[in-house]
């Protein structure tokens, strides 16, 4: 950064657009802050384009990702840390013990897709893996003993019809 730069940052003022105040806990104006959000944008969709990975651009992104599969499983990796408070081995392990199929309805990943972490939205206790359409069920019925039973005998009820 310039001397002329870092004059116009200590007075508030934008370092490429002196005429202009500098965003509120940035180091730019807001013309600079668009432009950079642009050009992030142009270089995620041309990556996109160019079937390479958004993230790092040098490796091939997986079919149907826009990311390769370090920065897929780097992802995943951290949304299991910050959503639920568990590891990759800790979710690997529980998957084990799964036999690697859904607690509920015994489907393998395979056939319904990823298993996903279910948990108690009160209480953030960690349950077990679901299939998506076992976790969307379970949480449409609102997690409730009386409303799966009474689900149950409706079914039952209509099943011999």
């Amino acid at each position: 950064m310039t001397d002329r730069a870092a004059r116009n940052l200590e007075n508030g003022r934008c370092p490429n657009h002196p005429a202009k105040p500098i965003v509120e806990g940035r180091r730019a104006c807001q013309d600079c802050l668009n432009r950079s959000k642009r050009v992030s944008k142009e270089k995620k969709i041309e990556k996109k384009v160019s079937g390479k990975c958004v993230s790092c651009g040098d490796a091939p992104a997986l079919l149907g990702k826009t990311v390769c599969r370090k920065h897929l499983d780097r992802t995943r990796d951290a949304n299991l840390l910050r959503v639920y408070g568990i590891t990759r081995e800790e979710h690997t392990l529980k998957l084990i013990d799964q036999g690697g199929t859904c607690a509920v309805c015994s489907g393998l990943p395979i056939d319904r897709g990823i298993l996903v972490v279910d948990h108690n939205h009160d209480t953030g206790q960690i349950r077990d893996l679901l299939c998506r359409s076992c976790n969307i069920a379970f949480g449409q019925l609102e997690e409730s003993p009386r409303r799966i039973l009474a689900l149950l005998e409706y079914a039952q009820k209509w099943e011999t019809k």
